[in-house]
């Protein structure tokens, strides 16, 4: 049985901050128990760690997302 590794927001933070200083997605993910994709797709926004203080509030679970199409395909808060 594995144990999943769980990104953390301040991981998440440091992964985006260090990328808009250049550093390359391998780099970042050297020295970490976590996958190239697994960092790229933090960096890029595919993860559940807000972005910033804006969003929006999805109308079934109530949750605040910055990206509500792809929130509401997955959500468990009444979907159809």
């Amino acid at each position: 049985m594995s144990t999943r590794q769980v990104v953390s927001i301040a991981q998440c933070d440091r992964w985006r901050d260090a990328r808009r200083d250049g550093v390359d997605y391998d780099a970042l993910a050297a020295d970490t128990p976590f996958s190239r994709h697994t960092v790229e797709s933090h960096v890029s926004g595919r993860c559940s760690h807000q972005q910033s203080d804006s969003g929006m509030t999805c109308p079934r679970c109530q949750e605040t997302t910055q990206n509500l199409p792809l929130h509401i395909r997955a959500c468990e808060g009444g979907g159809r």
